[in-house]
């Protein structure tokens, strides 16, 4: 990694922009048909997957509210905004309460991105059946940070540039779907 920033920007490890609190250990036994819902990586890939429910009384830590970014640090290795109704967090998936002195989170979120990309290009990843970045590599990560206007001027670019992706890929599935029916 260059030392070479652009003036204003500095170095600034990932743990240092805010908390990382992995979920809890729900075992199976602790699953039911009511209580609240458990967050695990599949319900993070796929909305549409069901969502196991505990009347555990989890610690307060685990808690997630709709809004909140997720980051799966095992498996499926990305990160997410919980979209759907409060939650538990289960286990391989870091809860992120952004330090908003520091980081704006919107920039985070995509700088975060980068983080588990090139971790996952490096020797930090680990496991040959299910792929995961230990903890004290992923917080130790260097990210550049530029100022605080800055990192909301690259999130509302990404913003943008990422919508109009999805967008484009949306109408693209809608063509496809439309092709196939005329066919």
């Amino acid at each position: 990694m260059s030392s070479f920033l652009p003036s204003g920007w500095a170095w600034a490890s990932v743990g240092e922009t805010g908390q990382y609190i992995n979920g809890f250990a729900f075992k199976p036994s602790h699953w039911g048909a009511r209580g609240k819902p458990i967050i695990r990586i599949q319900n993070l890939t796929d909305d549409g997957k069901p969502l196991n429910r505990t009347e555990l009384d989890a610690p307060a830590a685990v808690h997630v509210a709709p809004g909140e970014m997720l980051v799966s640090w095992s498996a499926t290795l990305d990160v997410f905004i919980w979209r759907r109704e409060p939650a538990l967090l289960n286990q391989h998936i870091f809860r992120v309460i952004p330090d908003t002195e520091v980081v704006e989170p919107r920039w985070l979120f995509h700088a975060l991105r980068l983080a588990i990309q090139q971790l996952s290009d490096s020797a930090h990843l680990h496991g040959s059946t299910m792929a995961h970045i230990n903890r004290g590599p992923f917080l130790a990560h260097r990210l550049p940070m530029p100022p605080r206007g800055e990192q909301v001027r690259i999130a509302d670019q990404l913003d943008e540039v990422l919508s109009d992706l999805d967008s484009a890929a949306t109408e693209l599935r809608h063509a496809q779907k439309k092709l196939t029916q005329c066919r």
